[in-house]
């Protein structure tokens, strides 16, 4: 006679298992809904949860391998037993770790597109995360209330885990038990084909900067169905760090103290300003590769009819989604800084190391370094993320977010001015103040994401924004990873630096645009296409000779860059280029031009 009670809870244990199953396999899958919406189209979700009843679900049909081996024991555990007091927990709290790891894994993987390592992002961890978390616009119950939900929720998972295992324990010898998974199994078995060619297109290694773009080959090599997942593998690699001298590429750097003592006859004011955000993805995608046509054209045009000169070209960061002040450090040192623990040893033991900010104080300049992201208002040197420490870099000035006077608007979380009014102050109010030639370095603002729908106006005159104080009215601004929204602020950079130039753009003075590395969670977009860690990189100056120079190491004319005639340079390359440019052109008559390292050190 059929038992229902055994019937019942043998079902309600297959369910509960396969429901915690999924759950290790959801972060990939929200990672896919919410920031890969282009698999369902460039139309934009209305609500944050429409992309997950509009994906693949076949990929909940496979099976943890881990989680297979933590309930095994169950079958050959007896009711009394003492290890079942132990051993039982003990699985709960594996679980919960499986589950924590994987949430880190596939969100670190979808937002800057590398395999996250331990002992990189715990550096991060202890000296950035306070600090940022402190500082953000975030109130204290919004903490509370989340911390109390992951306790509850880690409550609720623990103690299903407990279940599942007695109840496999007191029913592992029923038919019922054994016949009602089956049919579960068999009813997946028939979807497990359809899986996602996204689930490979994730296992591929992202985690070198000179990897191609993903092609159909590779997708089509690594498209391999299996009903058993491992998660071991990523937590080995995860937990490996691959090299043990973290900066040996460093002991080269007799090679850049060879620049000191080559003198420039002519000392131009030098602009580096490095764009948020500002990557491949904006040019070479479909949904924005047009308007960054027109849009581009449209700026070198006025330009040009202003008297400026532009060469252009794409520049490999050596990261993406995020961590802008590695990149900066890259290409301001010469030399590949792709981590925390690269970064940190850097500024802490190696205070003489020669870089872009030296050069230019031996040449005589005033050095600026300019942050309005909220965060540097503490200006300790703790906090290495933006205040970076003057020990290691040497700046004259550093000017901060409660440095700058703006009582508009503010249109982000990490401070809200407006890029446009920063430069117009820092250049009107700061830079004017100084006799001597200058070399000024900032990164803008408004294009950090999440991006708003909405950006500042560009207007005529900057000062007119500190008298907006409610721009959109009573409209609500959302935040999304939209490649419309994404593309509104890019087009916002562009119009707002050239707008700059032309209204306060000095003849002396060479300005270099340069890209941080690509969007979070929009570099897929690149796949097939070009360079998932390109950037844009500009040359603009008044100074034609200076300009056309550049093309000789692969720049193009214009602000579109010709693919059929570029070269693409790195990050680490622009130290020694435009430290050589700058001699070539302006340097003593009998100069010894310094080489152009393209990898850098």
């Amino acid at each position: 006679m059929l038992n229902k009670s055994h019937l019942f809870y043998a079902i309600l244990t297959w369910i509960l298992f396969f429901l915690l199953n999924s759950l290790l396999f959801f972060p990939a899958y929200a990672v896919d809904c919410q920031l890969h919406v282009g698999q369902i189209g460039d139309a934009a979700p209305s609500t944050w949860w429409e992309p997950f009843f509009q994906g693949d679900y076949t990929k909940f049909y496979q099976i943890c391998g881990e989680l297979i081996l933590l309930f095994l024991p169950a079958l050959f555990l007896k009711k009394t037993h003492w290890l079942k007091k132990v051993y039982l927990p003990i699985t709960g709290v594996i679980y919960l770790l499986l589950l924590y790891y994987k949430i880190y894994l596939e969100g670190y993987k979808g937002m800057y597109s590398v395999h996250p390592v331990f002992q990189k992002d715990w550096v991060i961890v202890k000296e950035i995360l306070p600090t940022f978390l402190r500082e953000v616009s975030v109130t204290g119950g919004t903490y509370l209330v989340g911390f109390l939900s992951f306790i509850g929720i880690s409550i609720l998972l623990f103690a299903t885990t407990l279940f599942i295992q007695n109840k496999i324990i007191t029913l592992k010898k029923t038919i019922i038990f054994w016949l009602s998974g089956l049919g579960v199994m068999v009813l997946g078995a028939f979807n497990l084909p359809n899986l996602n060619e996204r689930t490979a297109e994730r296992k591929l290694d992202v985690s070198s900067e000179d990897r191609v773009s993903i092609t159909a080959d590779s997708l089509a090599d690594t498209t391999v169905v299996q009903w058993v997942d491992w998660v071991y593998p990523d937590i080995q690699t995860s937990a490996t760090l691959d090299r043990k001298d973290h900066l040996a590429h460093l002991e080269k750097r007799w090679t850049y103290d060879f620049y000191k003592g080559k003198k420039l006859v002519k000392r131009p004011n030098i602009f580096l300003l490095f764009v948020e955000s500002y990557g491949a993805v904006a040019s070479m995608t479909d949904y924005c590769e047009q308007p960054y046509t027109e849009l581009t054209e449209r700026l070198g045009e006025q330009l040009d009819s202003s008297g400026w000169h532009i060469a252009s070209n794409y520049s490999k960061s050596t990261v993406i989604g995020g961590r802008s002040w590695l990149a900066m450090t890259t290409a301001m040192v010469g030399a590949r800084i792709e981590d925390q623990i690269q970064y940190s040893d850097l500024i802490k033991n190696r205070l003489s190391y020669p870089h872009m900010v030296d050069f230019f104080n031996e040449q005589g300049y005033e050095s600026y370094r300019v942050s309005t992201m909220r965060i540097s208002m503490s200006k300790s040197d703790s906090m290495k993320m933006i205040t970076i420490p003057n020990r290691f870099w040497k700046f004259d000035h550093r000017y901060f977010f409660p440095d700058i006077p703006y009582e508009g608007y503010q249109y982000d979380l990490y401070g809200g001015i407006p890029d446009q009014y920063t430069l117009g102050y820092a250049t009107d109010s700061i830079l004017s103040k100084t006799n001597k030639p200058f070399f000024y370095t900032s990164i803008t603002m408004n294009s950090h994401g999440p991006w708003h729908h909405k950006m500042p106006p560009v207007v005529d005159n900057w000062r007119t924004l500190n008298g907006i104080k409610k721009p959109f009215g009573t409209e609500v601004i959302g935040k999304d990873m939209r490649i419309s929204s994404y593309w509104t602020a890019v087009d916002y950079q562009l119009r707002m630096l050239t707008k700059y130039i032309q209204k306060q753009g000095r003849d002396d003075s060479i300005y270099i645009i340069m890209g941080d590395h690509n969007p979070g969670g929009l570099e897929w977009k690149l796949y097939q296409r070009f360079n998932k860690w390109a950037v844009p990189i500009h040359v603009i100056a008044r100074d034609s000779n200076l300009v056309q120079s550049f093309h000789q190491h692969g720049f193009t004319d214009g602000m579109k860059v010709d693919t059929s005639q570029y070269k693409i340079m790195r990050h680490m390359g622009l130290y020694s280029l435009l430290t050589r440019q700058l001699l070539e052109n302006y340097g003593e008559e009998e100069v010894v031009l310094p080489e152009y390292l393209p990898w850098g050190l």
